[in-house]
């Protein structure tokens, strides 16, 4: 259905017609993981991933378009400056993977393209619980799965997404991130997952952080510490995320570490009070995953920017036309706002 929207709003040319109106004064984007396309009819989590080959493309087509590419404290400046005499591009990549240093990283060298990557510490010191990548793996790697008393088929591809779409589900019906972390704890232990090792291997370690935050196109900004949904525990456990991940990051590179990006950031992962530390632990900006481009009122919400999310399921470029149009995204977020809101008892005969 959403492919069918971006395809109706971009051949139509309602997307071209109304950018004028809704496209805004620049955009930052969110990517995760650069790595060349995978044969497998399974891949629950593509939406996290985009090839170097698109990301080069994408990049042509934005210059083409007179975009132009900022770092981070480039688009805070102008935001604040209210500087708005091109449409700016900021790229970011979320979480630290290590295909950012091998395939990221040369192309926006090549191209001379700044960059930010979100770094979380803990996956770059090789304790990190990426759940999702987990579930994916267990998923893939047996015919049925088992936890907690329920027996999932697990054959075929098409029974493969449906036993990953019910984990997933079972998952977040635990109303707390810690027991949804126990429950792929427990489905971990039962099928021998070694987290400690699929983080190694899919995250970069400090000296390949190192090695990126020695490019001078590249920023390196925090993510926390574990990449928990903040707004499900303490105050005091989010303050420690945002401040300590700061710290040591700014201890590991021998830098200033002034930016930031809320672990999944929407509007149920991150409100007022993560908004407010975020804030006063210092930084320059935070970055949500609420899609959206930037508008100039943007730069009095420096600590709550949304982002434009390039997903791998969209990788063409008449889709990142459409979401940088601004008109999606605006569609999308009025739509989110009217499904949030609570429903009036309508009696007959009453306004």
């Amino acid at each position: 259905m959403r492919k069918a929207a971006l395809d109706g709003l971009y051949f139509s040319g309602v997307a071209r017609l109304l950018r004028p109106l809704a496209g805004g004064v620049g955009a930052i984007v969110i990517m995760h993981r650069v790595r060349p396309a995978r044969s497998t009819g399974f891949q629950p989590n593509l939406t996290l991933e985009v090839t170097p080959q698109f990301l080069e493309e994408t990049i042509v087509w934005l210059k083409r378009n007179a975009y132009e590419f900022v770092s981070l404290d480039e688009a805070r400046s102008r935001l604040v400056n209210r500087d708005f005499r091109s449409r700016f591009v900021a790229i970011t990549l979320d979480d630290g993977y290590r295909d950012n240093l091998i395939w990221a990283k040369p192309i926006f060298d090549r191209h001379g393209v700044p960059y930010t990557i979100f770094v979380t510490t803990g996956f770059a010191e090789g304790n990190g619980n990426l759940w999702w990548l987990a579930l994916e793996s267990i998923v893939a790697d047996n015919e049925r799965v088992e936890v907690d008393d329920c027996v999932i088929p697990s054959g075929s591809v098409v029974e493969k997404l449906r036993a990953h779409t019910r984990l997933k589900s079972m998952m977040l019906r635990e109303p707390t991130y810690d027991g949804r972390l126990a429950f792929v704890g427990r489905l971990s232990k039962r099928y021998r997952y070694d987290h400690r090792a699929a983080t190694r291997a899919a995250c970069m370690d400090w000296d390949e952080v190192r090695e990126v935050a020695a490019d001078p196109l590249a920023t390196i900004g925090a993510h926390t510490l574990s990449h928990p949904v903040l707004t499900t525990i303490s105050e005091r456990a989010v303050r420690k995320e945002l401040v300590q991940s700061r710290r040591i990051l700014a201890e590991k590179l021998q830098r200033e570490v002034r930016h930031f990006a809320y672990p999944y950031g929407s509007d149920q992962a991150v409100g007022e009070r993560e908004f407010a530390i975020a804030a006063e632990a210092g930084y320059a900006t935070a970055v949500t995953t609420r899609l959206g481009v930037l508008k100039a009122a943007d730069g009095s919400r420096l600590v709550e920017l949304p982002r434009v999310n390039f997903d791998g399921r969209y990788q063409r470029k008449r889709y990142c036309d459409v979401l940088l149009s601004g008109v999606a995204p605006a569609i999308w977020s009025t739509s989110q706002r009217l499904a949030r809101a609570p429903r009036r008892l309508r009696i007959p005969g009453m306004a």
